[in-house]
């Protein structure tokens, strides 16, 4: 029980996951205990000035990029930044850049890929 209280705890902490993906895990991993020790597992953590991510795509995008570290294939993406005006711009005129991905890091609540950047294609 300990140890599921302490996986419930750094979901519902964690930067990365959305408050509502936080709170499905959460019920996910308290369902493994069973319908009568679920109860216990109810959490009152708050973690003070904490902003939630609110893309609930993150999750997939981290397991696609470990999917393709462990199938030793590279991964297309589109690098962009967002101005002061909030409006999504390209970083590299539109091109589309190709990495192979060797190793996730999570460092400070945030995921990081390391790998070689091989080409940047149209």
């Amino acid at each position: 029980m300990a140890e599921l209280k302490i996986l419930i705890d750094a979901v519902e902490s964690s930067k990365f996951i959305s408050k509502d993906k936080s709170k499905a895990l959460a019920k996910k991993l308290a369902g493994l205990a069973g319908p009568f020790a679920s109860k216990e597992l109810v959490r009152n953590i708050e973690v003070e000035r904490r902003v939630k991510g609110s893309n609930d795509l993150v999750l997939q995008i981290v397991d696609t990029i470990n999917t393709a570290i462990n199938q030793k294939k590279k991964i297309a993406f589109r690098y962009f930044t967002y101005n002061v005006k909030k409006e999504k711009k390209d970083r590299h005129q539109g091109l589309t850049d190709v990495l192979s991905p060797y190793k996730l890091v999570w460092n400070g609540d945030y995921y990081y890929v390391v790998g070689f950047l091989t080409n940047t294609v149209i």
